[in-house]
């Protein structure tokens, strides 16, 4: 009777006792909890083997500072640029079928990149999708044309699991992890300041050697006190009919910095004719809105913003503090976009270069007319001086296009 009173017992237990579901493939139960062994800081590479304070788990190792571009976010390592969790910031989260690229959060992913698990990816060079979602490339290897390959192409290095080009990758410049300063570029494997067109970088200062009577000519090259800079050459006496002002010789007729008297400027969109200050016609592939000249490139796709002024005969707008403040709100977007004659709905977010793109099928004759994209992130006028989204695309199907302030 006692033995019956006991298997009933025992019966009664099974049936009463709940089995837990089973882990997914990429965690592990510990504690009654799934985590990830790879960047769970409490369990870094194993159950109960938590890292110091202060520390992350990344790949199953505990280190004092996140590698590369990655930010620590409550002890783990992760890519505020592409991660819906912490999109742009810690704890930033997207909404439910948004994904984070470029750390803003965007309904739809610009061609040729594709939505994978709230991130928008690249299969054609992403090693944990290469090729389609999911695919992920086994340890050593790389992510080439959407196929798994166990290096790099000849031109290219390995940098953080990715093939890149150090000559002219400004975040891994020369070498993987050596990233350029803000308003400088990549070129040949070095960090250089970008100045702009008619002017030289000297020591770090953007001078006009045509005029500058301490750079006349060359950076190291300083007129003396009683002469002056004309054409980059110092001498005694200006040439008639020009005028010296402030060290340099002008045409008080037609120097829109000069007009009819020294430090008389004409200001953006005048140009000065017979030393009267004039308005020029702005160029068809500008508008004016708020103050400032918002153009795009009048034939090419995939240009930057210094470029897309130089193209026009103008720089991009030295005041970078003031570039973002113009069009950083949904506002400010939708006016510059209305002067073009679009009547979009812009997307507002961190963007990395979209102070502003215009994304979409850049094929018939006018370059805008797509999805526009600017920006509340404080380095995007500098970064968007030298670099953009398809930065170098011609025009075509899903291509970018730089609308920027011109002066």
């Amino acid at each position: 009777m006692r033995a019956l009173i006991l298997l009933l017992a025992l019966r009664s237990f099974a049936a009463c006792a709940t089995v837990a579901p089973p882990c997914d493939e990429e965690t592990t139960r510990c504690d009654g909890l799934c985590t990830d062994l790879a960047l769970d800081p409490a369990n870094c590479g194993g159950c109960g083997e938590s890292c110091v304070p202060g520390n992350v788990c990344l790949d199953a190792e505990c280190l004092s500072d996140c590698p590369g571009n990655l930010e620590e976010c409550s002890g783990t390592c992760v890519d505020t640029q592409s991660d819906p969790d912490h999109c742009g910031a810690c704890g930033d989260d997207c909404t439910s079928g948004d994904v984070c690229l470029t750390g803003g959060c965007v309904s739809l992913c610009p061609e040729p990149r594709i939505a994978c698990g709230g991130s928008c990816v690249d299969p054609q060079t992403d090693r944990s999708h290469c090729g389609t979602c999911d695919a992920e490339c086994g340890a050593g290897l790389v992510c080439i044309d959407g196929a798994c390959s166990a290096s790099c192409q000849e031109e290219l290095d390995m940098c953080d699991d990715r093939c890149v080009d150090t000559q002219s990758d400004r975040t891994n410049c020369g070498s993987c992890g050596h990233l350029c300063d803000d308003g400088n570029i990549c070129s040949s494997g070095a960090c250089i300041r970008q100045c702009p067109p008619g002017e030289t970088d000297c020591a770090g200062t953007c001078v006009n050697t045509m005029r500058d009577r301490t750079r006349c000519g060359a950076c190291a090259n300083a007129c003396d006190p009683s002469s002056y800079c004309e054409d980059g050459v110092c001498v005694l006496d200006c040439t008639v009919g020009l005028t010296e002002c402030d060290g340099a010789c002008v045409d008080l007729e037609h120097d829109p910095a000069n007009c009819g008297a020294c430090g008389n400027d004409c200001g953006l969109g005048w140009a000065c004719l017979d030393s009267i200050c004039v308005e020029l016609d702005t160029p068809p592939t500008c508008r004016g809105v708020g103050g400032n000249t918002w153009c795009h490139h009048p034939v090419s796709c995939g240009v930057a913003c210094d470029g897309v002024c130089a193209a026009l005969g103008m720089s991009s707008k030295g005041d970078l503090p003031g570039w973002l403040a113009a069009q950083d709100t949904d506002a400010e977007c939708r006016a510059i976009a209305t002067a073009f004659g679009l009547a979009i709905v812009p997307s507002i977010a961190g963007y990395t270069y979209a102070c502003i793109e215009d994304w979409g099928d850049h094929v018939g004759p006018a370059p805008v007319g797509g999805a526009w994209y600017c920006s509340n992130s404080a380095p995007c006028p500098s970064d968007h001086r030298g670099n953009m989204d398809g930065l170098g695309n011609a025009c075509a199907a899903a291509t970018f296009v730089s609308i920027c302030p011109c002066e």
